[in-house]
């Protein structure tokens, strides 16, 4: 999965300067193209800005609806913006929004949820459809991996100006089922439990020169060995939630 990379909230406040306004005259972020899928464990090349923070692009639905997500380790759940969000939901009229009516495989799940996060904060419903990593039209294309069944949130209210700065659509939670809102089980434990990889790992490799591409990396079910010299070491995390480790 490629990752990309971008500046912070923070500081893209920071340059710019000025008022909400002007942040939302910049409009939405442009469409960019993914690499062909390969054969094995699956690749996730990630973009990034400014050796800041780094997303990739998942689909969602059939066919897929393409979403650039930040894929964080510190949360558990699933969510993009919703069509239906709220009028004055700025941030989510200046990104992509699900549309179920656009999906064959669409479930209707309709349950209330709202997450909280350090730097904000949304609310909506709960649905089901498959998830498609990374996002391919072609849904037979080797490499790829589809998630069927899997719940996540469509974000209607996203409060704020946290989400209107952002460069990508929704978050994908990678952390443990235990802090999962709604106990929704997370996308990489319901690929675990589909058998989608051979190995039920993940790892991240992240870029530190911001106009290198890709971004970075993320590898479901295994390791890229291009990025690395030697061979891995393993500790356990102090609790399954985050992954968080004991260090002295």
């Amino acid at each position: 999965i490629p990752l990309h990379k971008f500046k912070s909230i923070r500081r893209t406040m920071s340059e710019v300067g000025g008022p909400v306004e002007e942040l939302i005259a910049k409009g939405p972020i442009t469409k960019y193209s993914m690499p062909a899928v390969t054969k094995g464990p699956v690749p996730e090349m990630l973009r990034n800005y400014m050796d800041a923070q780094y997303y990739g692009e998942i689909g969602i639905g059939t066919p897929p609806q393409c979403f650039t997500v930040v894929f964080d380790t510190g949360s558990s759940n699933l969510w993009v913006p919703s069509v239906h969000c709220k009028l004055l939901d700025i941030a989510c009229w200046l990104h992509h929004k699900y549309d179920s009516t656009k999906s064959s495989s669409y479930v209707k799940n309709g349950t209330s949820f709202d997450i909280h996060y350090g730097s904000g904060s949304l609310s909506g419903y709960l649905s089901q459809d498959t998830v498609s990593v990374p996002c391919c039209s072609a849904l037979s294309a080797p490499g790829g991996v589809k998630v069927e069944r899997q719940v996540f949130g469509e974000a209607t209210k996203q409060p704020g100006i946290t989400f209107i700065a952002a460069k990508f659509d929704g978050i994908l939670g990678m952390a443990f089922p235990r802090i999962s809102v709604n106990n929704v089980l997370p996308v990489f434990d319901n690929l675990m439990q589909q058998k989608l990889v051979d190995k039920n790992i993940f790892s991240f490799y992240l870029n530190r020169d911001p106009k290198a591409q890709p971004g970075g990396e993320l590898m479901l079910g295994g390791t890229d060995s291009k990025y690395y010299k030697g061979s891995l070491s393993y500790v356990n995390v102090t609790r399954k939630a985050y992954w968080q480790v004991h260090m002295e």
